[in-house]
């Protein structure tokens, strides 16, 4: 089967509406776990973003200015225990026991916030509007483990 690059991107864009994947700012110590789920423009609303938000997910709306496409991105902090766990459970087959008094305190703050929003939306610019069907995937539908 011979896939052209403009069928393949006619795929893509017909089988996309959610996708989650990990992210680092270079100048932030933490890790995210991101979704982004294209919307219709009158889904956006100030109200449900109060109450989507908490100390550890905040969610904004990014509107591409190309496509005019709209998305409602979603933004949790992974803990670093959370990675300790799943890189051992992962590479070794090991388990510890949590100890519940060694848990994180994981809290957006407004800077952490504005930073995430601002690379998250460079990232999604660049990657959202420069498809090549060798930076596609298409969305795999099995469930996925969480770290969270």
């Amino acid at each position: 089967m011979n896939l052209t690059s403009s069928s393949f991107e006619n795929d893509f864009e017909d089988s996309i509406m959610e996708q989650s994947f990990f992210f680092a700012p270079h100048d932030d110590n933490n890790i995210y776990h991101v979704q982004y789920k294209e919307i219709l423009v009158t889904e956006v609303s100030e109200t449900n973003l109060v109450q989507l938000n908490t100390k550890n997910r905040y969610v904004f709306y990014h509107q591409q200015t190309d496509s005019k496409k709209s998305y409602k991105v979603t933004c949790e902090i992974v803990s670093h225990q959370s990675i300790v766990r799943f890189l051992n459970k992962s590479i070794h087959n090991i388990e510890f026991k949590q100890n519940d008094q060694s848990r994180e305190y994981l809290n957006f703050t407004h800077e952490k916030r504005s930073n995430l929003e601002l690379h998250l939306k460079n990232f999604l610019f660049d990657n959202l509007t420069h498809k090549t069907p060798s930076n596609l995937k298409k969305i795999n539908k099995k469930p996925q483990k969480s770290l969270l």
